[in-house]
């Protein structure tokens, strides 16, 4: 089954009802009065979910820039680790990278033995057999500050490109820039384009997808990394942490964002779920009226959070078993080129 993706004049004198900007249905909808919980503006907002593809929507798109201040988390610099400019530690990133994308490095086995606390961030979506190498040029969409681009170069991956329209600052070092830019004005051609927790925060996903297929190599691949409306939706229904309004204009199901990535020519090789223990206490805290950024707020530090070190260990194996079964509140999409 091919969903009709419609266009924005078809939309417009469709007056009588709400057409779903994914699939088109204008049936069995249901509307839901969300609340900005991240800063605890407990502004609300109308989301509609579609009755057909279960996709969460907004039911007015807006202008969001005013929902993205200066301390947004992904915009933030961060603080770096100094003995990241040491030659030495260096050195030792990128052996283990080398044999984390690659499998190549025998050095890099025995590091990754020696320093679990560097290989532990290398990011696992981008891990051999994936088949992602050093050389692949790697296009971040929504990359913030850079944060994920610069710690591949650590890694050793040489040809890294990130683009954000809420960027304040571009960077173009050797083998890495950072551009305020949109996808649909970018153009060049990579071999892998990331959406890490970005494309639920465009407007118009159908372009986007259709952008990255046009800017990828005919055996490039695309990783989409996104939220997913499955158990955690069912159990916390509006105080899901993941709902994130107005910043998340659409949360998917795996079924709709299968379809979407069919109409815009991919095909979907692999899902990883990869959801966290994050989708039962920051939603618990929700329903007890405590925003993402409160005082209360679990941030790690157990002594200073409404839960016990206890529950959120729980927490993180029942997200565990929930990745397992493919319900898991969020997953990673491999997409090629059909």
């Amino acid at each position: 089954m091919r969903f009709h993706v419609y266009s924005d004049t078809e939309l417009f004198y469709n007056n009588m009802t709400f057409a779903c900007r994914i699939c088109g249905s204008t049936s069995g909808h249901t509307e839901h009065r969300l609340r900005e919980m991240m800063y605890g503006t407990r502004e609300e907002f109308a989301y509609i979910e579609c009755g057909s593809c279960g996709t969460i929507q907004i039911k007015e798109l807006i202008d969001v820039s005013q929902y993205y201040p200066d301390n947004y988390y992904s915009l933030e610099e961060g603080v770096i680790d100094p003995a990241d400019n040491s030659i030495k530690r260096r050195a030792v990133m990128k052996q283990i990278g080398r044999h984390l994308a690659t499998g190549k490095s025998a050095v890099g086995r025995y590091l990754v033995a020696r320093r679990p606390y560097l290989a532990s961030r290398f990011p696992a979506y981008l891990k051999y057999p994936n088949g992602f190498g050093l050389d692949d040029r790697i296009l971040d969409v929504g990359a913030g500050n850079g944060k994920l681009i610069k710690t591949l170069k650590l890694f050793g991956f040489r040809h890294l490109t990130g683009i954000d329209p809420f960027l304040g600052k571009e960077v173009c070092t050797n083998g890495l820039k950072l551009l305020r830019s949109d996808l649909k004005d970018l153009d060049g051609s990579w071999d892998v384009i990331m959406f890490h927790h970005s494309l639920e925060h465009v407007p118009e996903p159908v372009r986007s997808l259709d952008s990255a297929r046009r800017l990828l190599t005919e055996k490039g691949r695309i990783i989409v990394r996104i939220p997913i409306a499955s158990y955690a939706w069912e159990k916390y229904g509006k105080n899901w942490f993941q709902l994130d309004p107005p910043r998340h204009l659409y949360t998917f199901t795996e079924r709709s964002f299968r379809h979407l990535a069919d109409n815009s020519g991919l095909k979907v090789d692999s899902v990883v779920y990869d959801s966290e223990a994050a989708q039962f206490f920051a939603s618990e805290q929700y329903t007890r009226d405590i925003s993402l950024l409160d005082a209360r707020a679990y941030s790690g530090n157990v002594g200073e959070s409404v839960f016990s070190g206890e529950q959120i260990e729980a927490w993180e194996r029942e997200a565990s078993e929930l990745n397992r079964d493919g319900r898991g509140d969020q997953a990673c999409f491999y997409l090629s080129k059909k």
